[in-house]
């Protein structure tokens, strides 16, 4: 879990499965009862944040879920405080295989949204 890899106080999780939520609710079952840690079924761009109050945002294998690109990215970037970080992990294929349309995408999308949003 996020929490004995940081300072952080609290933690947020969010996806958009049913059964990545109850997953995770079960593997972070103690922190949760300790109040250091909230799971929920959500959508970022509606769920919205406080400005300017998020130190990071680790985004894990899901930005192929997203209704828009633009408007996730402006969402995170609204949300995070200055000196925040945004973390994408993503895969572009299976052993052997690459995901060329994906990667593409994340060239050519992704990266030129996240740079007009605010990010480096």
């Amino acid at each position: 879990m996020l929490l004995s890899q940081t300072d952080a106080t609290h933690v947020m999780g969010l996806d958009f499965s049913k059964t990545m939520v109850r997953s995770a609710t079960l593997r972070n079952r103690q922190a949760i009862q300790a109040n250091r840690a909230t799971i929920q079924r959500a959508n970022l761009i509606h769920l919205k944040l406080v400005h300017e109050t998020v130190d990071g945002i680790y985004s894990i294998y899901t930005i192929y879920f997203w209704e828009s690109v633009d408007r996730t990215l402006q969402e995170m970037y609204r949300a995070l405080r200055p000196g925040g970080r945004f973390v994408l992990t993503y895969c572009d294929g299976k052993a052997g295989e690459e995901g060329e349309e994906l990667h593409e995408r994340i060239e050519r999308e992704f990266i030129l949204l996240a740079n007009k949003r605010g990010f480096e």
